[in-house]
């Protein structure tokens, strides 16, 4: 037998799954402590790459391999899990997606290259301090942004 729920029953309900939502929203994303180490990390790379140049050219590029390797891996169902994160967002492959991630490659790229264009005293350890402070403070304020929009769309 089917009843008709009343309309505080279909509120409540609505109001129980909008949280739920919100809850795997929040579990999907890292803990602020692996935002924070993720800054210090690429503070101390450039920190390091300035004072030690010769480790720059051998030593650095292995410690970038394994960086990435560690962020490809995260990405997926069994990296997720190994690094704490029991569920992820679904987030569909849009045309304004990719363009939005194309640009924001080439941006970083003409930075890049325009950094190094310049000659400054100690630029990587400037460029690796205002990285790993944007990572550190901006990542966690950017990730709470993103999982609550994704969360509140139908």
């Amino acid at each position: 037998m089917s009843t008709t729920p009343t309309p505080e029953e279909a509120r409540q309900t609505l109001r129980g799954y909008d949280q739920q939502r919100k809850d795997s929203a929040a579990a999907s994303g890292y803990a602020t402590g692996y935002w924070i180490g993720a800054g210090v990390i690429v503070a101390a790379f450039g920190v390091f790459t300035d004072f030690n140049p010769d480790w720059a050219g051998s030593g650095s590029t292995w410690f970038s391999v394994a960086l990435l390797a560690v962020v490809v891996v995260s990405s997926t169902r069994w990296g997720s899990a190994l690094f704490g994160r029991r569920v992820q967002v679904r987030r569909q492959a849009t045309a304004r997606r990719w363009l939005l991630g194309m640009l924001g490659a080439v941006l970083a790229l003409a930075a890049m290259l325009a950094l190094a264009s310049l000659d400054l005293p100690h630029t990587f350890t400037v460029v690796g301090i205002v990285f790993g402070l944007l990572l550190a403070i901006g990542g966690p304020w950017w990730q709470r942004r993103t999982l609550a929009r994704e969360a509140a769309r139908p």
